[in-house]
């Protein structure tokens, strides 16, 4: 069950929200986050910083800013050592290695769920930028839709124009992009642009209600990165709905958080999940995509591109072999 909701800034009320910020090697765009967050009027919860076991100075920089803004903030290194019931309004999860986007999410998700008076967990990018109040009217679609289980921001890019409306995803081919890529926001507004099947909100800001969380569970571990959202709302089908709030807006910096490692790590896992996502649900489409991909490696052997070419090799056979 697909949406589209306009909905204006009346405060929806006892909807508290947990926001879940994911950090690895990159406090730079972190901190600009947690900034804007604090500048902006969202009235949240708590906010838990998940670092992804970074290698650079992270942890220092994040632990300093919380020094210097909060004075009501905890630093603890998993959420198995947090015993308390109520979430303290900023806490510091630090884990021991990278779980990518899914694994590093879920412990932030899980430690919110820890605290009963949490009613709804905000999953946010770190290179997000928070302007006014993109929360109020998600949470209003929540209290308009009983069945409402996620519902995502309009993403724009750092001009303001749209960068991601929605992704719109291909089954035959396990392609997705980016829909009115470029559109004004007054165009935008004077158009029903979002009323279209293949639609789904983009994974840098998602609000998730506690009730999906505790019935659908959290993200499956095994994508590392790419295809969470996607996967996630395949769960929820004939369950929960879900929608695009088209007048909660997130500034979307973009890529920051797969960039700052090695490419292949992000490169290697976009295509093996192509083949994982379609399998699980979309399997008369495996042979498509197949076919897209082998176009797609002789592509880089035909120019060269050894190591782009070994990639794809190596995450098609990790997919045969089950790894």
């Amino acid at each position: 069950m697909y949406m589209i909701f306009w909905k204006k800034n009346n405060m929806a009320t006892n909807f508290n929200t947990a926001v879940v910020i994911l950090n690895w090697n990159n406090a730079t765009d972190t901190l600009e986050c947690l900034n804007s967050l604090l500048e902006s009027s969202v009235n949240f919860y708590s906010c838990i910083i998940c670092d992804n076991g970074s290698s650079d100075n992270s942890i220092e920089k994040i632990e300093c800013w919380l020094k210097e803004n909060t004075t009501d903030h905890l630093i603890i290194d998993n959420s198995d050592s947090y015993k308390k019931t109520e979430l303290n309004e900023f806490v510091l999860l630090r884990n021991d290695s990278n779980l990518g986007y899914a694994g590093g999410n879920n412990t932030g998700i899980s430690l919110s769920l820890m605290d009963p008076n949490v009613n709804f967990v905000w999953v946010l990018n770190n290179d997000t930028i928070i302007k006014n109040d993109p929360l109020t009217p998600i949470l209003n679609c929540f209290e308009d839709e009983p069945k409402l289980g996620l519902c995502g921001s309009i993403l724009l890019d750092t001009s303001g124009l749209i960068q991601a409306a929605a992704g719109k995803y291909d089954p035959v081919f396990a392609t997705s992009k980016r829909f009115l890529a470029g559109v004004g926001l007054t165009e935008f507004k004077n158009n029903d642009l979002l009323v279209e099947n293949s639609l789904f909100p983009v994974g840098a800001s998602l609000v998730f209600s506690r009730d999906v969380l505790v019935k659908i569970g959290l993200f499956d571990e095994s994508y590392f990165l790419y295809f969470e959202e996607l996967d996630y709302i395949k769960r929820m089908e004939g369950i929960f709905g879900f929608s695009i709030c088209a007048n909660s807006y997130v500034i979307h910096k973009g890529g920051s958080s797969t960039n700052s490692g090695l490419s292949e790590i992000p490169f290697y896992y976009s295509i093996k999940n192509k083949l994982v996502f379609t399998e699980r649900y979309y399997k008369h489409y495996l042979h498509s995509v197949l076919f897209k991909i082998s176009i797609h490696f002789l592509a880089k052997v035909f120019k060269l591109e050894c190591s782009k070419a070994k990639i794809i090799f190596n995450a098609v056979s990790d997919f045969i072999r089950g790894k």
